[in-house]
């Protein structure tokens, strides 16, 4: 007599998932996936609205309270350099912080409204007793463009690099790839394998080199007493005379390339 429980034959299959259920498992997580990413650049956009409205509410504080104290107009654009604003899309999507601004500005406001690359700066109008909002730049077009005796003669086309043999990169030096520009930060040694499987942006991600923003500052727009050029972000450039520098550290407030050198790579000319 057999006393043990009896084998089925279910008992031959482990448990586990079919492969249409894997597919569809990895169907619905695409689907995710596509909803969120968009949802989640809005949010990115509009985290990046906020704190441009924020900047520019801070330099309204402050031109306003240099007026307060001096009687007398305040160009904010001297007093703490223009405010570089970090939204890629035009406009204000937020009817918010468009209604606040227009609530304190009115009528003064200067310019296209806020772009992609743009940057703004307030000032104050004594005579006429109201502050201005500027808004510069902006779009593809505006974009300042690598050009001049920073750039003259030594942009290096990243696609004409050998990609069989290792490559150095030098300090200062510029490349051009996919419409951008970039610009070596220190001496590195490429091999062979990274040059023919990675690109300039990785490179960035690696701090071998730094992607141009878009940005260019003149330092004679910044006073040398004060820690006044606020807002920048590594890959931003400032010119010098005729001497270009890029911001090679991290952080977004610097006293500039000529008291903080350590932080900026001079450009090749």
């Amino acid at each position: 007599m057999r006393t043990g429980r009896q084998i089925t034959h279910r008992d031959n299959y482990r448990n586990g998932f079919t492969l249409a259920e894997l597919l569809i498992v990895v169907a619905i997580i695409g689907v995710l996936v596509g909803i969120a990413i968009p949802i989640f650049a809005a949010q990115l956009e509009n985290s990046r609205e906020a704190a441009d409205a924020a900047n520019i509410r801070s330099q309204y504080a402050q031109v306003m309270a240099e007026a307060i104290s001096t009687g007398e107009s305040v160009n904010g654009k001297t007093l703490a350099g223009p405010v570089s604003l970090r939204q890629k899309k035009d406009g204000w999507s937020s009817e918010t912080i468009k209604s606040s601004l227009e609530s304190i500005f009115g009528e003064h406001i200067v310019g296209n409204g806020p772009q992609g690359n743009c940057t703004a700066w307030v000032e104050y109008n004594a005579e006429g007793g109201f502050p201005v909002l500027h808004y510069e730049g902006g779009g593809s077009s505006d974009v300042p463009q690598p050009s001049g005796p920073a750039f003259a003669g030594n942009t290096v086309n990243w696609d004409d690099l050998p990609t069989d043999s290792p490559y150095t990169v030098h300090k200062g030096q510029v490349f051009s790839w996919n419409g951008s520009y970039y610009v070596g930060t220190r001496d590195a040694v490429i091999d062979a394998w990274q040059m023919a499987n990675s690109n300039p942006d990785i490179f960035t991600e690696w701090f071998t080199i730094a992607k141009f923003t878009g940005t260019i500052h003149d330092i004679s727009e910044y006073p040398s007493d004060t820690n006044v050029m606020q807002q920048v972000e590594r890959g931003d450039v400032c010119r010098v005379g005729d001497d270009y520098y890029v911001f090679s550290d991290g952080g977004n407030t610097t006293y500039g390339p000529v008291r903080e050198p350590g932080r900026w790579t001079k450009i090749n000319s």
